[in-house]
């Protein structure tokens, strides 16, 4: 059932993504839209590039690296080894926007964006690379500040291995 939830969830944010796309490149394909006089602005843009448009025009082994990138995070969050919430609703998003901006570069050869902080001058970025950062960031708040690794095993003289505080099941004689 947790794995159901966890692939509604990536076709949901998948879904939201391109729908978004889809209506920014029928309405604002010649039209820019200011949402925030000189701050915030809505422009088409095409992205042949990763984030800041490096990479540009390198689209099949940005094609690769994403997959292969996308594979592993699905094998992490499919494995059912993370069951908390915010590591899980971390890579949630950054799979979702992984996937949403690599059918982008698959079926167009490009990224739509179209966010454009004007202030700022900051490249303009979508939704999937907003998904990938608000999760990449949360990923690091969980791992700085949640996250405590299992204990170790201890290995004992005979080389059998314990948990760390559990006793021996040898009734107490050593040797």
């Amino acid at each position: 059932m947790f794995q159901l939830w966890m692939v509604l969830c990536l076709l949901l944010l998948i879904g939201i993504d391109q729908l978004i796309k889809m209506v920014v490149a029928n309405s604002l394909y010649d039209h820019p839209i200011s949402i925030i006089n000189g701050v915030l602005e809505f422009r088409y843009s095409e992205n042949t590039g990763a984030a800041w448009s490096l990479f540009s025009n390198k689209t099949l082994y940005l094609i690769l690296f994403t997959s292969i990138v996308l594979v592993i995070l699905l094998c992490v969050l499919f494995s059912g080894k993370i069951r908390k919430k915010l590591p899980v609703i971390s890579l949630l998003l950054i799979i979702s926007g992984g996937i949403g901006n690599l059918i982008d570069r698959i079926f167009r050869g490009y990224v739509i964006d179209f966010i454009y902080f004007k202030i700022i001058e900051y490249p303009i970025f979508n939704i999937a690379d907003s998904f990938v950062c608000v999760g990449a960031v949360l990923l690091l708040i969980y791992v700085i500040f949640f996250y405590k690794e299992p204990k170790k095993k201890q290995v004992e003289m005979h080389g059998e291995e314990t948990m760390e505080g559990s006793p021996r099941d040898d009734g107490g004689t050593a040797g």
